[in-house]
């Protein structure tokens, strides 16, 4: 799983840096141990030749991308090079 966009990124960051925002369940989460923006198949990508890479996995995965409205952004080179592969999905879940 591919975390695909710099503003997320910056976002997960800013989050990162302040646990005293935390309710008390993820407050208990982090107290054991454990990471609540993250896993161990998890990646952040900030770097645009990174984000390119993405393009050349052949195994299954899922990249999480700011849709920009799929008018501009890393959107439109993961679009470009996945969205005619009928095994592939593009979900937009908001805008």
């Amino acid at each position: 799983m591919f975390v695909d966009s710099p503003l997320a990124v910056n976002v997960t960051e800013v989050f990162r840096k302040h646990p005293e925002c935390y309710d008390e369940e993820v407050s208990r989460y982090l107290t054991d141990g454990n990471d609540p923006f993250g896993f161990h198949h998890l990646t952040y990508i900030r770097d645009v030749a990174e984000s390119k890479k993405l393009n050349d996995l052949r195994g299954p995965c899922v990249i999480i991308s700011a849709s920009g409205m799929c008018e501009g952004g890393r959107i439109l080179h993961h679009l470009r090079n996945n969205i005619e592969d009928p095994r592939n999905t593009v979900l937009i879940t908001g805008f």
